[in-house]
């Protein structure tokens, strides 16, 4: 039995020493899967960067494809219609005609108008001059009708 009791302790010891092992190697292992797990989220983090990354460059270049393809089909328009009037408007007669029409029509607009307001003006004018002439006409007949007051003469004052 004393062999038995001597024996004992080292069990207990190898015992305690193999649960703390046992544990040691857990938490080692515990460690290993959350530095695994940072690990993989870093790479899945890291491959949204980029493929971000990829295709927000791949949109911005096709835009800018894009809106230079547009830009020269506007200029290409542009030239020729700027063409087109640089022809028309080179010529000396053109040039002229667009001066003269430029000077006169307005100048004719503006005797429009003045005939209009002188037509108009004229209609009340003959109305007031036709109205005057009637009042005119009503009192010289008036003063026909009344008699003359012949002055008196003086009887020498």
């Amino acid at each position: 039995f004393f062999f038995l009791m001597i024996r004992r302790p080292p069990r207990s010891t190898q015992s305690r020493s193999s649960a703390a092992s046992d544990v040691y190697k857990r938490q080692l292992r515990d460690r290993e899967n959350v530095l695994y797990e940072e690990l993989i989220r870093l790479h899945k983090t890291t491959a949204d960067s980029y493929l971000s990354w990829i295709i927000k460059n791949s949109v911005e270049k096709s835009s800018e494809r894009q809106a230079s393809i547009m830009s020269n089909l506007k200029r290409t328009k542009i030239d020729d219609q700027i063409g087109k009037t640089e022809q028309k408007v080179s010529t000396t007669e053109t040039m002229i005609k667009d001066l003269v029409s430029s000077f006169l029509i307005p100048n004719i607009q503006r005797d429009k108008i003045q005939k209009r307001i002188h037509l108009i003006e004229k209609k009340y004018f003959d109305a007031s001059k036709h109205t005057l002439a009637e009042s005119f006409q009503q009192v010289s007949k008036k003063l026909d009708e009344v008699p003359t007051v012949q002055p008196r003469p003086d009887s020498g004052n």
